[in-house]
């Protein structure tokens, strides 16, 4: 069987032994504290098992003594643990089963018989003290809790019958229950706690850094019990503790500090926002593909859709639009340069000859799409 490590308390009567010195270092010798109540009676403090197994040291020591009369009760009747089976007062006496004398009930006479005194009332314990279970959570998280979540904490409470003892500090509160089920709504309520840890920030605001629309915005907050959606606003002399979502707190410390809030909280930029070069992407883009670069002047863009989007040596299926681009750019440079140095004529012929380079090779190309043309018809 299980041994009951219930919490007990009993009355000792000294003077029902011969030998007390004995009778001290058996209570001693089974983990009990002893507290001396004058007039030949002592207090034990101790647990359930260790008081039935020191009873049956004490029945011995007894009978190894002259019987007298006053040594019928050696420990003073009391109240029961809490926890007790009447159905024990059949069982015959054992250390491993509830001894007899448990099972006399607070409101039970122990002058009812001699046998029954014997029997029954030789050791009754006081009151066994609830079962508790004591856990540590985050302050912010509990404080939260119990404004937002107070419901939720309370369904578990009352639906396991335990009280709730809280101890409150800077950074942490330890919370203790206390009750039969008490392990059990432990359990849950801190499932219910760990949860909110994951999910709850806090944010700082500063009083001296808030706007105008801010501190109006407070006064709302305030009238609604320092609760603005699901962030709970706890004020400081110099600032303001807020607790909630990320999203929610940061959203709610933007719009303290006047500022207008970023759609995605406290991720940085929004991947909903262009970069600061998307508008220029997209002509850019088309820009390379037609073989020119967007940053030309109207003039040179112009002169280079004129001309053909290769150069005579290598042929075209071999030149790829890099080079293009690259061999424009030299251009501009050059032509840019020279009207600086005011080059103009120079840049006029070197133009005209360009033309009659690439002319030939122009021909050549539509002597190749006229035999082609040729061919297929053929077919």
């Amino acid at each position: 069987m299980q041994k009951m490590d219930y919490p007990v308390e009993a009355t000792v009567h000294l003077n029902h032994f011969q030998d007390v010195s004995e009778v001290r270092r058996l209570l001693r010798s089974h983990g009990f504290q002893i507290v001396e109540l004058g007039r030949g009676q002592v207090r034990v403090k101790g647990v359930f098992w260790k008081l039935v197994d020191v009873q049956a040291d004490l029945e011995l020591l007894r009978r190894s003594q002259p019987r007298t009369a006053s040594s019928i009760q050696a420990i003073s009747p009391g109240a029961v643990p809490k926890y007790h089976n009447n159905n024990d007062r059949s069982r015959p006496q054992s250390r491993d089963k509830y001894p007899n004398f448990f099972a006399a009930s607070p409101s039970s006479s122990p002058r009812s018989s001699p046998v029954s005194q014997h029997h029954r009332a030789a050791v009754s314990p006081a009151p066994s003290r609830h079962r508790s279970e004591s856990f540590v959570v985050d302050a912010d998280v509990f404080t939260y809790a119990k404004h937002l979540r107070k419901r939720d904490m309370d369904t578990i409470l009352n639906g396991h019958n335990v009280e709730i003892q809280v101890k409150e500090s800077d950074e942490s509160t330890v919370i203790t229950l206390k009750g039969r089920s008490s392990k059990t709504a432990a359990n849950k309520l801190q499932d219910l706690l760990e949860n909110l840890t994951k999910s709850l920030r806090t944010q700082e605001v500063p009083r001296e850094d808030m706007a105008h629309e801010g501190t109006a915005l407070l006064e709302k907050i305030r009238k609604d019990k320092n609760v603005y959606g699901l962030v709970l606003v706890c004020e400081m002399s110099d600032r303001l503790h807020l607790i909630g979502p990320s999203g929610k707190s940061y959203e709610l410390k933007q719009r303290l500090l006047g500022r207008k809030s970023d759609p995605s909280g406290r991720t940085g930029r929004s991947s909903s926002l262009p970069p600061t070069n998307r508008n220029n992407t997209g002509r850019e883009n088309s820009a390379r593909a037609r073989g020119f670069s967007p940053q030309r002047a109207p003039a040179a863009a112009a002169a280079s859709a004129a001309a053909p989007p290769f150069s005579p040596s290598p042929p075209p299926q071999a030149q790829s639009g890099a080079s293009r681009r690259r061999s424009f750019s030299e251009s501009h440079e050059q032509k840019e340069a020279q009207r600086a140095a005011g080059g103009g004529p120079e840049k006029e012929k070197k133009h005209n000859a360009s033309s009659i380079n690439i002319l030939p090779h122009l021909l050549d190309v539509k002597n190749i799409t006229v035999k082609l043309f040729k061919i297929r018809k053929k077919k």
